[in-house]
């Protein structure tokens, strides 16, 4: 055996003695609180895997900004009304499935209202009337459409994407994925509100997740444990449209192109982030009677959470599969 050989087999025994070792970043990229654990590595593996997953997450999250006129979206929107143009493979696969949650919602929530959102953004008061329903038809699910057996799409002249409820989501299963690649069995990825639990946690039994306190709650619910499941925990006064002494939560009803209105905070728990996101912000705008119908179509039945209120008083909580979720 050549000397090199042998230092290489040293080594590597030495390194496959090495304990396991966690190891959690945090940071904030694209205007989100970015956390990631891992805990089944050891040390210097885990770093170099967590700093992996960090830069996947910028390169996602830059790839769909509208702001960036050189993002992959940003070019799909410049290219609307001139006709089918080719999509980046992981692009296009996030659209269908956005596209499908429109669908599936009966447009109160997709991936085509950036007018909307726009519109609402820009204004200096809440905008009314013909503005909303022409940004309505704009966000209509057909405006995008996908070319038979080709990577090719093509966006209606007057309509926007807009994939604000979706790329959260779609980073944390993406870092999910290249953590599988890695081998890694134990890890927790949190961007904003929208997190995904890997194996058994610190403790064996999952990972605890604190539920967060909403608008008018005096006490906050008891904490789950979520075990190789995604969370999305959002709330109508993290993001709002302001006027002067007036604010509206930045959840529009693509159907009418107004707010959300009654809900001021939404859970779902499911196997997937992409899910999750998506599902919690079409149950934040449909609310919890159209949202329950809705959820019975979804396969794996997610548990979904709905804190209903003023934001004043003690809010009503109705919940759906919740008591399917470990609390202690």
């Amino acid at each position: 055996m050549s000397a090199a050989i042998a230092t290489l087999l040293a080594a590597l025994a030495l390194g496959s003695n090495q304990p396991a070792e966690p190891v959690r970043m945090s940071a904030s990229i694209g205007g989100e609180r970015v956390v990631i654990e891992v805990r089944d590595l050891v040390r210097h593996e885990a770093e170099r895997v967590v700093q992996q997953a960090f830069e996947v997450v910028s390169a996602h999250l830059r790839s769909l900004s509208r702001e960036d006129p050189q993002s992959a979206l940003a070019r799909l929107n410049a290219a609307a009304g001139g006709g089918p143009v080719l999509v980046d493979g992981d692009l296009l696969i996030l659209l269908r499935k956005a596209v499908d949650y429109c669908y599936w919602s009966r447009q109160a929530m997709g991936p085509l209202g950036g007018s909307l959102y726009e519109t609402w953004a820009e204004a200096e008061r809440p905008p009314t009337g013909g503005v909303l329903r022409t940004g309505s038809q704009e966000a209509g699910c057909s405006n995008l459409r996908f070319l038979p057996d080709t990577s090719q799409a093509s966006l209606s002249a007057s309509s926007s994407l807009d994939l604000r409820h979706f790329a959260s989501g779609a980073a944390v299963d993406r870092v999910a994925t290249q953590f599988a690649q890695a081998g890694v069995l134990n890890a927790w990825i949190e961007i904003g509100a929208v997190v995904r639990a890997i194996g058994p946690g610190p403790s064996g039994k999952g990972w605890r997740y604190p539920l967060p306190l909403f608008a008018g709650m005096t006490e906050s619910l008891d904490p789950v444990w979520l075990r190789d499941m995604a969370m999305a925990a959002i709330s109508a006064q993290r993001h709002r449209f302001r006027f002067g002494d007036l604010s509206y939560p930045a959840y529009l009803d693509q159907r009418s192109g107004q707010p959300s209105h009654g809900v001021l905070g939404v859970l779902v728990a499911t196997p997937h982030a992409f899910d999750a996101q998506a599902l919690a912000t079409t149950l934040m705008i449909t609310g919890n009677r159209e949202g329950q119908m809705r959820l019975g179509t979804v396969d794996p039945n997610p548990s979904a959470l709905w804190l209903l209120g003023d934001g004043v008083s003690e809010p009503i909580i109705n919940a759906y599969k919740w008591s399917a979720l470990s609390t202690r």
